[in-house]
């Protein structure tokens, strides 16, 4: 159920709400299978609302709460993306080039090489 409330608070764009919900269901049951994905759901949806450093945080906390997830690549890439939407070229650059330093056999490696390739030009 609040997957669900997750989810239509962000298609509203209510990030209060969301992450409320999310803080909600993590409390309950962060082993859930739904928290990892609402985390991520959150904090992507605070970077298109153009709110960067709340997003840098909310996908913080989900690189704290699960270091070792197979999502916490996207994570970091939310991360990057959120540095490129507030124009901070070096920070971006480093998070993109970290990221692509450490994921050399990841599925997106190519989306982050590009989108660092894009940074540094």
């Amino acid at each position: 159920g609040l997957y669900q409330v997750i989810q239509s608070a962000t298609a509203a764009k209510d990030l209060v709400a969301a992450e409320a919900a999310v803080t909600e269901l993590i409390k309950h049951s962060s082993a859930s299978v739904y928290a990892q994905p609402a985390l991520l759901l959150v904090g992507e949806s605070a970077t298109e609302a153009g709110k960067s450093a709340e997003a840098r945080r909310i996908l913080g906390l989900f690189s704290k709460q699960w270091p070792n997830s197979p999502a916490a690549p996207d994570a970091a890439l939310a991360i990057a993306r959120s540095h490129v939407q507030e124009r901070n070229w070096d920070l971006a650059r480093k998070a993109y080039g970290d990221w692509v330093a450490a994921h050399t056999n990841h599925a997106k490696l190519p989306m982050a090489a590009f989108s660092l390739g894009w940074v540094d030009y």
